[in-house]
């Protein structure tokens, strides 16, 4: 357990600080629960409305985008090669 606070808290430290304006455009996800894709992974049903979102807001109008928390799902999945961008 103190090998695990260890690394997040190294993590912490060395996160990068940005800093947020009022006149930015913002993409926030949270608890995305990415797995390994096969029926266990919550993120499935989830991919079609993220991917689009990403496409419209993020990549062609310039959005920022925050994730935020519970981005992979490692008690459910053994996550060893992450999605693929099909």
């Amino acid at each position: 357990m103190e090998k695990i606070i260890s690394n997040l808290q190294e993590f912490y430290n060395n996160a990068p600080e940005i800093s947020l304006h009022e006149d930015e455009r913002l993409v926030i996800f949270s608890d995305l629960h990415m797995g390994d894709e096969t029926n266990l992974d919550d993120f499935r049903i989830k991919e079609d409305l993220f991917s689009s979102v990403l496409e419209h807001y993020y990549l062609q109008d310039g959005y920022k985008l925050i994730l935020n928390g519970d981005v992979e799902e490692l008690q459910k999945s053994s996550i060893q090669y992450g999605w693929k961008d099909e």
